[in-house]
């Protein structure tokens, strides 16, 4: 709680490396590489670009942050293990939600409106045999606000909800790009939420 930004921007290292990881794995498997290694080859490219980065900023005012570095490292597991684990991945995403203010958009400091979660999809689960059902999906979630203006309405909140499962919803659609895109993007206003302050 006394960090500059709520330990959200550990997070932001943790979903970076992971979307990432994900993004270069599919460009190996595009260049002919197996499954399995260009999984592996994601993972390390994602956590080795992250952490140059991170020896970037150890020459800068930031400073190097061992925090960042361990982050980025789960980052890259986590892409490895999702990656090489269908029946996972089924049950699983990791996602960043943004509610930007169109003002100032800024994707990638402004923690303000960010929130990160893991999306459990019932989907994924064969238990789970109601056809309306499959369309929901529990997220578990982090987001920190009042820690860019001042420090006395500081907040940092763990949330529980329930969304819809929009990478089904467009599954078997021409906009079957948007499908995978959920994956890994939250639309904003899609669940609802009950959120407790750790502060």
């Amino acid at each position: 709680k006394n960090t500059d930004n709520g330990g959200a921007d550990k997070l932001g290292h943790f979903y970076c490396t992971y979307a990432l990881s994900h993004i270069l794995g599919s460009s190996y498997e595009r260049w002919g590489y197996s499954h399995e290694r260009a999984s592996f080859l994601g993972a390390i490219s994602s956590f080795t670009l992250m952490g140059a980065m991170e020896a970037g900023d150890s020459f800068s005012d930031f400073g190097f942050s061992h925090e960042d570095f361990i982050m980025n490292a789960l980052g890259g597991i986590a892409g490895y293990y999702l990656r090489v684990s269908p029946e996972l991945a089924r049950k699983i995403d990791l996602r960043v939600e943004y509610r930007p203010d169109f003002t100032e958009p800024d994707i990638f400091t402004d923690y303000e409106r960010t929130r990160y979660l893991a999306a459990i999809k019932l989907d994924g689960f064969d238990v789970v045999e109601n056809r309306y059902l499959k369309f929901l999906e529990i997220h578990f979630g982090y987001f920190t606000q009042g820690f860019s203006d001042n420090e006395t309405n500081r907040s940092r909140n763990i949330y529980l909800g329930v969304g819809i499962n929009i990478s089904m919803l467009f599954k078997s659609s021409s906009l079957n790009r948007i499908s995978k895109i959920a994956s890994y993007v939250q639309i904003p206003y899609t669940s609802l939420n009950l959120k407790k302050d750790l502060n």
